[in-house]
């Protein structure tokens, strides 16, 4: 049997609550499947030279696809298209694939470290996850014009170029800012437990 005061109970009934009102995204039973799945998926993206990976597309397109480029020229997107060819367009199409879920797993990520970081900060969880949820809206509509792309190759309608800039845009500067401050909260927990580590000292 285990003794209850009343310090006791209101800890125990402190912990519980804080445990209550901590996004379930911020909680590792679901943060480190999503950073697995978002290590997997980067992986096979960035580092693997075979099918689905950048460089495969890179290989057969000889010069990079359009969507590791900040904010393209329509005129660069429309040339990429026609220097790829149908064989180059096939490897860009398997890109895509692998990218129907990159970006959603990456504002998972972002978003759940971001709050997992910043839950003592202050900072109201709307804030946190803004950046990441709009990197992930501009990475899809620039994907809605990678896939226009892919079944059009250079008869894509016009609007392709000047979609895909500005999803690239949203993308790129989102991520900047959603990376930025992840690394900036990170930094601020690891001090704040350093104070606190010496003041306990």
């Amino acid at each position: 049997m285990t003794l209850t005061t009343p310090t006791t109970a209101t800890t125990t009934g402190a912990m519980a609550g804080r445990a209550a009102t901590r996004p379930r995204l911020s909680r590792p039973a679901v943060l480190l499947p999503v950073a697995a799945a978002w290590t997997a998926l980067a992986g096979l993206l960035f580092a693997g030279t075979g099918r689905f990976s950048l460089a495969a597309v890179e290989a057969a397109c000889a010069g990079p696809a359009p969507d590791v480029t900040f904010a393209p020229a329509p005129a660069a997107v429309r040339d990429f298209a026609r220097t790829c060819g149908a064989q180059g367009l096939a490897a860009y199409r398997d890109l895509q694939v692998v990218d129907l879920l990159y970006p959603a797993v990456t504002a998972l990520l972002l978003a759940g470290l971001a709050l997992l970081l910043g839950r003592r900060a202050g900072v109201r969880p709307a804030l946190l996850t803004l950046a990441p949820a709009l990197a992930a809206v501009g990475d899809y509509t620039e994907n809605v014009a990678a896939w226009a792309l892919v079944r059009a190759g250079t008869a894509a309608p016009d609007w392709v170029g000047p979609v895909f800039r500005t999803g690239s845009l949203v993308k790129n500067v989102a991520s900047w800012a959603a990376w930025t401050s992840v690394l900036a909260l990170a930094v601020w927990a690891f001090a704040r437990w350093t104070l606190h580590r010496r003041r306990a000292a």
